[in-house]
């Protein structure tokens, strides 16, 4: 069984498009609790790997939250307080590297 309700099979979705009816939304806790668990009973690579981008993108969310973290993101110095608050780079020559890197790869 399928945790969605969507139709299922073509006389389904031929009824569904006859009457004209939108699809019922599915987005509760609970249906949401019902796709982990059946997805990670159907297909455990894809459940890890959402899972890992579930906590990447928290990661991230918290990084933007909280601001920079005071190291340049190239050469991984200290910034200086003066420049702190407005950049991520230490300098202008760590900025063209950084961006030179991101073009190469």
């Amino acid at each position: 069984m399928l945790s969605t309700d969507v139709p299922y099979r073509l006389k389904a979705i031929r009824a569904h498009l006859t009457s004209g009816a939108s699809l019922p939304m599915n987005v509760s806790r609970e249906a949401d609790a019902a796709f982990m668990q059946e997805l990670k009973r159907m297909d455990p690579k894809r459940h890890a790997r959402l899972i890992k981008n579930l906590q990447l993108a928290h990661l991230s969310a918290l990084k933007d939250q909280y601001g920079p973290s005071g190291r340049c993101q190239n050469c991984g110095l200290v910034l200086p307080t003066d420049i702190r608050k407005d950049s991520v780079y230490c300098d202008r020559t760590c900025q063209k590297n950084a961006y030179l890197a991101r073009k190469a790869a």
